[in-house]
């Protein structure tokens, strides 16, 4: 299994090119995408990171979940196995514990109210805006990230691309799910991050 880098912000570089307080207005201090963005200096460990993503499973809340047999326990929102030991959680749980949410956030709008999901032509929209009409190949559903004109976006995207966004393309194109989080990010709508990094880990072991 290929386990890939997760990008930092470099504030230090962001500061020197007077652009701290643009993405101070995305990304405010102590926020769920801040936290998000943070992780990149968590230390990891191969071993139990690939223990972690192979048997990472996800079953979002609300939706239909197969059951084996008449009487089956409904499997747990989240599961995995770190370091032998086999865990499960609700994705509430999920959130505090792997640092994007305080507990006393989960009960208010930066959690409860939070995107899964943005129409595509309203993204189809969003990239028309950051990166022109013509730009995005509808069959396979991306765009080229140098299509996008403002050199923080594109900034931004590769930060996405690094912590939440699952890679079936090279870091060169800009996905749909990619689009969805830059949306998010950028017109400062609520966005369900828990869901989306629960996806992104589930997804671990298929890439």
């Amino acid at each position: 299994m290929h386990v890939g880098s997760h990008a930092s912000i470099d504030w230090d570089a962001i500061e020197e090119i007077a652009e701290t307080p643009r993405v101070r207005r995305f990304i405010p201090i102590d926020s769920p995408w801040h936290r998000l963005f943070d992780l990149a200096h968590t230390p990891t460990y191969r071993e139990l990171l690939v223990d972690f993503i192979s048997s990472f499973t996800f079953h979002p809340p609300g939706e239909p979940v197969p059951i084996p047999y008449p009487g089956a326990p409904h499997p747990p929102e989240v599961s995995f196995r770190l370091a032998g030991v086999q865990r499960s959680m609700t994705l509430a749980e999920f959130a505090v514990r792997c640092g994007l949410y305080m507990q006393e956030e989960i009960e208010t709008e930066i959690y409860t109210a939070g995107l899964v999901v943005v129409e595509k032509p309203t993204l189809v929209g969003f990239w028309q805006v950051i990166a022109g009409e013509n730009h995005w190949e509808h069959e396979k559903s991306k765009g080229r990230v140098s299509f996008v004109r403002d050199p923080l976006y594109r900034y931004l995207h590769h930060l996405l691309a690094t912590s939440i966004s699952a890679r079936g393309y090279s870091r060169e194109w800009c996905t749909t799910t990619d689009l969805f989080f830059l949306y998010c990010l950028l017109y400062r709508r609520p966005c369900a991050l828990a869901h989306g990094l629960a996806q992104y880990f589930a997804s671990g072991h298929h890439r």
